[in-house]
């Protein structure tokens, strides 16, 4: 489900998105014995967020692009059975309720922000040329953690 507004000068998106899964395969971060990766089938699963966006032309020379993602990737329930062949063929299971996907980060927030300025110069002639600068934030967090990269171009 969206909304999307724009005029002239502004441009404002928000989607919202629940997914909700039924046997799907995941992967569990671990691998077997020759080394490819172990998926397991959940009965239940769901992916749900929000995605935000904006867009601003601030003056004919410059813009400002903005971005934030959230999402919850979560496994409702499921029965992880470990199987020990080494003496006497025991199994034990662990139930697990609402865990994370692995490799789908769960409350993943990512912003991203660009800054744009277009310089005129002028050639002999009527033409133009326009030179652009780009300033980017991005940032991405995950809990308490928060990894933050410049970008400047010119």
């Amino acid at each position: 489900m969206g909304y999307k507004y724009a005029n002239k000068r502004l441009q404002l998106e928000s989607n919202l998105y629940y997914m909700l899964y039924k046997n799907q395969l995941v992967l569990t971060g671990e691998l077997n014995d020759v080394g490819a990766s172990v998926r397991v089938n959940v009965p239940e699963s769901y992916r749900a967020g929000i995605e935000q966006s904006i867009a601003f032309q601030m003056t004919k020379k410059w813009s400002l692009n903005a971005n934030a993602t959230w999402s919850l990737n979560k496994i409702k329930a499921f029965d992880e059975v470990i199987a020990d062949y080494t003496i006497d063929f025991t199994k034990e299971i662990i139930h697990h309720q609402n865990t994370d996907i692995h490799f789908h980060q769960t409350g993943l927030a990512l912003y991203n922000v660009n800054i744009h300025h277009t310089r005129i110069s002028k050639l002999d002639g009527p033409l133009s040329l326009s030179d652009h600068s780009f300033w980017t934030i991005q940032a991405t967090q995950k809990g308490h953690c928060q990894l933050i990269t410049t970008t400047i171009s010119d």
